[in-house]
């Protein structure tokens, strides 16, 4: 672990505190945008909790904390950032044949939804114009062009000495106590945000869309290597929840977003960009389940440093036993990343869902009334494909300055014990929780069941 930031001025809840760093930043940082984007040092700023670092990283935390953006501080930087972009390039394939016939590419990264929104891409992109390229396999992005050596020198000399002339006039308190930081997380991301913006500007004058799907350095670098280029259209597609610990780039054509909320956030996070809301799965009122069963779906989640399904056993017993006394089937399906041993181990009687199928064709054949998880996408996709989501909630498991608001989209178990019964027993109360949930996540997706429900009252819970 690095050491601890003081930040006495900003206190309060880790989502208040959050925001007040970065409204501090954007407004009286006069710092790089892309130096704002590591969502971790964002965190440290808030909290004052230092991240979990490996030995290499807690020592360049040292380094830099000592050094800060002096003259040494600023050779050093140059040098972590050229070693790492210079081995990019190395091994850099060679471009193809086929680079001159692109016009839109799909940048991504092995997330978990990429294969959904690709194939959403690919309905929008005729072949053999598309190309989907891995953003972290730097062989994989020479087969559309190469970044010229020099020019990427170059952006490594100016973007390194405009970070320490930036940085050492800011006015915020955040930057000037902490520059040694400021430099350690820029030697993190400024080779990629060099090597991305050369790469872009290499790009072959026929690509005339690009689509990314992380908000980072990448990003940061395609939009600055193609800003002379008015033509092409740089896209950002959401993927996963979001950390309020992001800050996007400004010149994103388009930012689609998977619901409302989130897209309200992204809207103040990337300005000046058209915003669209375009959910994952469903929408638009689908209901992919005609007739329910009492089955419960419970989505399960494989372990994360922060997220251990051993401290969640009681949670997940209580459920279980609700469920038996509400004659509803428990059914878990397996996070693709998960394996079946904890579930073998703590709940042998447990029944696993082993078919390895979309979310989609999952509650078509199942046909649950009930979703439950604890942070899961699924809780976003059972309500867009008409199915009510729960939400366990424990002392132990509370995600972070998550913008997706979880307890108001959810059913919350155990405390909202008496809504879930009656929502199991009552169409009605079924049919309206639904809508009204449907409408927080996106108001159009509801606005014609709105008007059917003009004067309904809301049914008395059972």
């Amino acid at each position: 672990m690095g050491l601890a930031l003081s930040t006495p001025k900003f206190s309060g809840s880790s989502r208040k505190a959050t925001e007040d760093v970065i409204r501090d930043l954007l407004d009286g940082g006069n710092i790089p945008r892309w130096s704002i984007a590591d969502p971790g040092f964002i965190g440290e700023l808030a909290t004052g909790r230092p991240q979990a670092r490996t030995h290499v990283g807690r020592a360049v935390d040292a380094f830099f904390d000592k050094a800060g953006l002096s003259e040494g501080g600023l050779v050093a930087l140059r040098v972590l950032s050229l070693a790492a972009a210079l081995m990019w390039w190395l091994t850099s394939a060679r471009p193809s044949w086929q680079a001159r016939y692109v016009q839109a590419v799909f940048l991504g990264f092995g997330a978990g939804s990429e294969e959904a929104l690709y194939r959403r891409f690919e309905s929008e992109c005729a072949a053999p114009a598309r190309l989907r390229l891995d953003s972290l396999a730097h062989a994989s992005l020479g087969l559309l062009c190469r970044p010229r050596l020099a020019r990427l020198l170059r952006l490594l000399w100016s973007e390194s000495r405009a970070l320490q002339r930036r940085l050492r006039s800011a006015s915020s308190e955040l930057v000037t106590k902490h520059e040694g930081r400021w430099a350690a997380s820029a030697a993190r991301r400024l080779p990629q945000l060099v090597y991305f913006a050369a790469w872009a500007e290499q790009l072959p004058k026929t690509v005339e869309r690009i689509v990314v799907i992380s908000l980072d350095a990448r990003s940061f670098g395609v939009t600055q290597g193609l800003r002379s280029r008015n033509a092409v259209s740089v896209e950002y597609w959401q993927h996963g929840f979001l950390s309020r610990n992001l800050v996007g780039p400004q010149g994103l054509s388009l930012v689609r977003a998977l619901n409302a909320p989130e897209g309200r956030f992204l809207a103040s996070r990337c300005p000046g960009s058209r915003l669209e809301i375009v959910p994952l799965v469903g929408g638009a009122g689908e209901r992919v389940v005609g007739r329910m069963c009492r089955r419960l779906l419970f989505a399960s989640q494989y372990d994360a440093v922060d997220f251990q399904k051993e401290h969640e056993l009681g949670a997940l017993q209580a459920l279980l036993d609700w469920a038996g006394v509400e004659g509803l089937e428990f059914i878990v399906r397996l996070h693709p990343r998960e394996d079946e041993k904890f579930w073998q181990t703590h709940f042998p009687s447990v029944m696993v869902d082993r078919a390895r199928e979309d979310f989609r064709s999952c509650l078509a054949r199942l046909h649950p009334i009930l979703v439950c998880s604890w942070w899961s996408t699924a809780v976003l996709d059972a309500l867009n494909l008409g199915v009510l989501p729960v939400v366990l909630k424990s002392a132990e498991c509370r995600p972070a300055n998550v913008v997706f608001p979880f307890g108001q989209v959810g059913i919350g178990f155990p405390g909202e014990r008496d809504l879930l019964m009656s929502v199991v027993q009552s169409p009605d109360a079924y049919s309206y929780e639904l809508a009204r949930r449907r409408e927080i996540v996106d108001p159009s997706s509801v606005r014609d069941a709105s008007a059917r429900r003009s004067g309904q009252k809301r049914p008395r819970r059972l």
